[in-house]
């Protein structure tokens, strides 16, 4: 487990560095208690309650794993999970797949306005959902062509290209979005 410095983008020019304290995955050991909350073992330390929390989720979002204790302070990251032990891998994969379930809209139905309210009838990778954002502020331009939508029970939605879009569902994106 060591540490290596990294840039505090917010800090200006002589200010000490942040540090990072990178998880050695062979030496991990991660794990479920009786109540299906994360447990991390590192060096013979065992941490509960851990909440696993990707640092890049949608540019890289296999690896960069910060682990939290149940106070949200960082224990340390793991830079590439796939180095984990099996059970360990899973387990970890398990409960950030319940964390970021993000489905991907593939289609467009149809989009209600009433005052700021919008509500999303959509075909996603998942199967078809409908869902209801609040005002501009439960959109996100990630670039130029995708975007991420947050319902209003914080439910994450994302189109990764609306130029793949078919021509129905673009314009129906067009319309309310950009």
């Amino acid at each position: 487990m060591a540490s290596e410095p990294r840039d505090n983008p917010r800090a200006g020019g002589d200010a000490p560095a942040e540090t990072t304290r990178w998880l050695n995955a062979a030496e991990l050991e991660v794990r479920e208690d009786s109540r299906g909350q994360l447990v991390l073992e590192v060096g013979g330390r065992v941490y509960e309650a851990v909440q696993p929390a990707k640092l890049f989720a949608l540019s890289d979002p296999k690896r960069y794993i910060s682990m939290r204790d149940r106070d949200g302070e960082e224990i340390g990251v793991v830079r590439d999970p796939d180095r984990l032990p099996e059970t360990s891998r899973a387990m970890l994969t398990r409960h950030l797949d319940r964390r970021y379930f993000i489905p991907v809209i593939q289609k467009v139905l149809r989009i209600r306005e009433f005052w700021i309210d919008q509500t999303w009838t959509v075909i996603t990778d998942r199967g078809p959902r409908e869902f209801t954002i609040q005002g501009r502020d439960s959109i996100r331009f990630l670039s130029d062509r995708s975007l991420l939508l947050m319902d209003a029970d914080d439910n994450r939605y994302v189109i990764r290209d609306r130029g793949a879009l078919d021509p129905h569902s673009r314009r129906w994106v067009e319309r309310f979005v950009w």
